[in-house]
């Protein structure tokens, strides 16, 4: 690799809360990592326990290290607070409960630049024990896509290795002035797709350098809730962005996911919310307006039988799961 371009500084982004227990795990992770040249910002997102004294204390001892301290604004406004910080020509992030490969860095820059990409990616794990790396095997074939081609993985069993925001690194052309949408959760689902968008070259290795800590108390460990429904607004976020850019295939695409999903969450408030009425009636009357608006011309007559009878009969979707028809 030239050797210029191995002093590009990385920015490493970790937002922090509550999370004492695992938050030295993670940032030693950050601290060994194989390429040196690196920024690591800690933004310490208004935490009530002792996250934010771990985050002084390491900032103490590597002076690579840059500790934000600010109020509360979720993981979304940690992430952004971290991007205006930032100086490195690429970003990634971390989320602090879990842990990285000594050459997660290294990798996702590599394969970057090698097949002259914006964005890489790297495959993942969850693991439940507090550290252990997998073996890696350093000669699987990178994948290089442009946009079509990633936006066909984007939309279809491939969707959640693409749009978590952890797995990658974005050059700074990319991010550009996006930022995550504040105020409610499943940000990536609402953002993660703005910077694909942009990027020309997209590099996809399926080495295994992120490791996902699967506890019951994260927020996609707890049970369901109210709150899930913003899913919902992620998708609104994507109709509403290929809509102003004129992307009519992506936005049909979406449409079909968006029914769906509207589906899935009608039928969990119906078991695990007590049938909240109000909830579900809002519910329906999103599928209805969304079924109305999409073009469904294209649609396969099963796709026009099935969305048609939900029109009217939003739980017909979740019998036909059940029954794996």
């Amino acid at each position: 690799m030239n050797n210029m371009l191995a002093k590009e500084l990385i920015s490493v982004i970790i937002p922090v809360y509550n999370v004492g227990n695992y938050l030295e795990r993670c940032v030693e992770s950050v601290c060994k990592q194989s390429y040196l040249n690196i920024e690591i910002i800690l933004v310490d997102d208004g935490s009530t326990d002792d996250s934010g004294k771990i985050c002084d204390e390491f900032g103490k001892v590597d002076d690579r290290i840059k500790v934000i301290h600010q109020t509360n604004k979720g993981l979304a406004g940690a992430r952004n607070t971290g991007i205006d910080a930032s100086r490195g020509e690429y970003l990634c992030f971390v989320d602090s409960d879990d842990y990285v490969h000594p050459d997660y860095v290294k990798y996702l820059y590599e394969i970057c630049v090698d097949n002259h990409c914006q964005i890489g990616i790297c495959g993942h794990c969850a693991t439940d024990r507090m550290e252990k790396f997998h073996e890696v095997d350093w000669g699987g074939k990178v994948l290089v896509c442009d946009r079509k081609q990633i936006f066909d993985d984007f939309y279809s069993e491939n969707h959640v290795p693409i749009v978590i925001a952890w797995n990658k690194i974005y050059s700074r052309e990319c991010i550009g002035n996006i930022r995550y949408d504040e105020g409610f959760i499943h940000e990536d689902e609402a953002t993660t797709f703005k910077y694909l968008y942009n990027a020309k070259r997209i590099a996809w290795g399926k080495e295994r350098l992120y490791y996902y800590f699967d506890r019951t108390d994260s927020i996609t460990g707890q049970e369901y809730s109210k709150k899930r429904l913003d899913i919902l607004k992620a998708y609104e976020n994507r109709l509403e962005f290929y809509s102003s850019h004129a992307e009519q295939e992506y936005y049909e695409r979406e449409c079909q996911f968006y029914l769906s999903e509207i589906l899935n969450n009608y039928h969990k408030v119906y078991l695990y919310l007590q049938k909240d009425k109000e909830l579900l009636g809002m519910l329906k009357s999103k599928y209805q307006k969304a079924y109305l608006n999409a073009d469904r011309s294209n649609w396969t007559v099963g796709r026009k039988m099935l969305y048609g009878v939900c029109y009217a009969y939003p739980l017909f979707y979740a019998f036909l799961k059940r029954k794996k028809i």
